[in-house]
């Protein structure tokens, strides 16, 4: 996998990043905006999860955009329209990497990162595929993606006590168009032990969805 650190503006503020993909890409290829789990609880975004998701991607020919969230003056991380503006400009800015196709590209985000993404949907329009790991389920049920048309994917450890796999299942069920759902045994919120296993289950969604 070849990485670069890269760093752009969101009202104003710096947010560093990683873009990573294959060591030699051929032509034009599909990318993918990966963002982590929550800052105050020790998220960024070269958590083991997120890193093995852009390391599989990688491996399937596909870009990456991962990036750290911002931190308002007093600590704590960037939610709502903040959070929503971060992953929004990060698609903007992967969109726009001489090797990437802008006509394929999708997000995927784990817990906080998945809930920043159900936020930023009426932002990402141009994304072709959506892929959540351990979704907040307030998130799902607050958010449009109910409705929404594109290909989405969900994952979840079943032995999850803050994203319980029942709950998830029977929220995802009720959706008129209930996306792609994949139960990791003995995995719990974490995903120790399981992170080459969401990162595979993710590329392997990402490149059906965006070949």
């Amino acid at each position: 996998m070849r990485q670069s650190a890269i760093e752009f503006e969101v009202d104003g503020e710096a947010v560093k990043g990683i873009m990573a993909g294959p060591v030699k890409p051929a032509g034009k290829i599909p990318a993918v905006v990966v963002c982590h789990p929550h800052p105050l609880f020790g998220g960024t975004m070269d958590s083991p999860v997120v890193y093995a998701i852009c390391h599989h991607l990688a491996e399937s020919g596909i870009a990456s955009l991962r990036f750290n969230f911002r931190r308002p003056g007093d600590g704590s991380p960037a939610v709502g329209d903040g959070a929503a503006r971060d992953v929004a400009t990060a698609f903007w800015v992967i969109q726009q990497w001489d090797h990437v196709n802008s006509k394929k590209c999708g997000a995927a985000g784990y817990s906080f990162g998945a809930a920043a993404i159900l936020k930023s949907l009426d932002y990402l329009d141009a994304a072709r595929a959506l892929a959540l790991v351990a979704p907040p389920i307030n998130a799902l049920k607050g958010s449009s993606i109910a409705s929404d048309k594109r290909a989405r994917q969900v994952i979840a450890g079943e032995s999850d006590k803050l994203v319980r796999i029942d709950e998830l299942k029977s929220t995802l069920a009720a959706m008129s168009r209930p996306p792609e759902i994949v139960g990791i045994p003995g995995a719990d919120h974490f995903l120790a032990g399981h992170e080459g296993r969401v990162g595979d289950l993710v590329a392997q969604f990402m490149v059906r969805a965006l070949r």
